[in-house]
């Protein structure tokens, strides 16, 4: 074998190797902690493209991860999600970068308990890393659909005031 057939080959391996590592390496982008109470759904839009990993783990209870591409509040009903995790423990799923944005995504809180506390984190692949943010690109005069932080206290309180009654 000539020295240039080597050469080429160990790099050849090596491109193998560096594309199927960073293909499974994700790099956290954020993470939080959250309550649901049993029965309850929290929403979430995931705006950001590319190849992106939600890690769902519960602390207390059990949350269960729901993820859509055409519905923005799926639930557990067969026809409203496309990928779902409903373990006892760590719940994964992966989003792909084909999945239409914004992603809808449900934390359920399962009913047998009384209150869940979990933590997330949101990663997206090595090779997406670098990728900008969705809405860094959208146009400054395209309307993007945000929730008023009114609407969503009010909406918390509300549903604390009929857990209270029921």
């Amino acid at each position: 074998m000539q020295p240039y057939q080597q050469l080429s080959s160990v790099f050849l391996c090596l491109l193998t190797w560096l594309h199927s590592n960073l293909a499974h390496t994700y790099v956290p982008l954020q993470s939080f902690t959250g309550r649901i109470g049993g029965g309850n759904y929290t929403y979430y839009k995931l705006l950001r493209n590319g190849n992106i990993q939600i890690q769902l783990r519960s602390l207390e209870g059990d949350a269960d991860l729901y993820v859509s591409q055409t519905a923005l509040h799926p639930t557990f009903e067969l026809d409203n999600f496309d990928v779902h995790s409903v373990t006892c423990g760590d719940d994964i799923v992966d989003i792909p970068e084909s999945y239409k944005r914004p992603v809808g995504i449900g934390i359920y809180g399962h009913p047998r308990y009384v209150q869940s506390i979990f933590e997330c984190v949101i990663s997206v692949a090595g090779a997406d890393a670098t990728l900008p943010p969705a809405n860094s690109w959208t146009p400054p005069d395209a309307e993007v659909e945000e929730e008023s932080i009114m609407w969503t206290i009010f909406v918390n309180v509300l549903k604390v005031v009929l857990d209270i009654l029921v």
